[in-house]
């Protein structure tokens, strides 16, 4: 059996510069599995729900490829868990938004836990997602390769990491370059930044649990 299945939905909401709230949804859920027989079956399963529900919505290509059949990943626990809060976060959005919605959705993963992530709106908009366990060490040096001079000072090389790549994770397939581009220029709110990336603003919340860091970014 899977223990620790997500069972709640969460949210994190974002304020627009026309004042208008956009609410983002998530699951967050530990990477337990059981025996291999048990989750190859439920990886199959997986699948055939996600692709099901994903056919209620205008997507984008980024969905299409996290419910991909990878072979090589679709039996390891941080595929099965991520796939199940997707798909438990697909089926909320089934139910509670109109098939005319466009739908963004993001999923993260560490050793220990696994994150989705989705924004259903009128608009067309995306969102990305970061976790990171609050243990993880990030070093001067990886820091010094994916900052830029027109970032803010921040104390935490997690916080600097983790909201960058989730700000990665919104941006469009085809504009997506390195870590480095994206610059971090406003602290809005204790834990509320505001991102650049090639003249389209991006803002990101910080979340944290009693385990990890959740970046979320929302291009509006």
């Amino acid at each position: 059996m899977i223990l620790n299945l997500p069972a709640l939905i969460n949210e994190t909401n974002f304020k627009a510069g026309n004042g208008k709230i956009f609410s983002v949804k998530f699951l967050i859920s530990q990477n337990k599995l059981g025996n291999q027989q048990y989750v190859e079956e439920l990886s199959n399963q997986i699948l055939s729900d996600l692709r099901k529900v994903k056919s209620n919505f205008a997507t984008n290509k980024k969905i299409d490829l996290l419910i991909a059949d990878q072979k090589q990943k679709i039996n390891s626990k941080q595929w099965i868990a991520s796939r199940l809060c997707l798909s438990k976060l697909l089926n909320f959005f089934s139910k509670n938004y109109k098939k005319s919605k466009y739908l963004s959705v993001s999923i993260s993963h560490t050793k220990n836990f696994s994150i989705a992530a989705g924004i259903c709106s009128d608009t067309n908009i995306d969102v990305g997602v970061d976790i990171e366990e609050l243990d993880r060490m990030i070093s001067n040096k990886v820091i010094s390769k994916i900052k830029n001079s027109n970032d803010i000072h921040l104390s935490s090389n997690l916080d600097l990491w983790n909201i960058k790549e989730a700000v990665f994770k919104s941006i469009q397939l085809e504009n997506q370059t390195s870590l480095n581009e994206i610059n971090i220029i406003e602290k809005i709110h204790t834990n509320q930044f505001k991102c650049i990336f090639e003249k389209e603003a991006y803002s990101v919340n910080l979340v944290r649990t009693e385990n990890l860091n959740c970046a979320f970014s929302l291009r509006i």
